[in-house]
């Protein structure tokens, strides 16, 4: 980050049920309050959120959205792509600080 390098994603999460026009402003206003949250819209029974991976995560945005009451989808299909959103950023993020180098060395 301190090289001015960004990753930019962009992430669409689903929830449980659909949220009023409050609640959607309450989640919006809590996840701008993030580092590197660049964009958030809700509508309905979804969130899209852009962000820079250097200053947040998939697991933290899901983590802030669970503090606020907010469920995220608990089909099983939607767990598993959520599961994957993190493995990949963890796999990026970690071949990133080590130049790339997936082996370590």
């Amino acid at each position: 980050k301190q090289e001015g390098v960004v990753i930019i994603k962009r992430r669409r999460l689903c929830l449980e049920i659909p949220l009023s026009p409050e609640e959607a402003a309450r989640l919006i206003a809590a996840l701008r309050t993030m580092m590197g949250i660049r964009e958030v819209s809700a509508n309905g029974d979804r969130v899209d959120i852009t962000y820079d991976l250097l200053q947040a995560t998939h697991e933290q945005i899901e983590t802030k959205i669970s503090e606020i009451g907010v469920q995220l989808g608990t089909g099983w299909a939607e767990r598993l792509r959520r599961a994957f959103v993190d493995f990949e950023e963890e796999i990026l993020v970690g071949s990133f600080g080590n130049g790339g180098d997936h082996c370590g060395k």
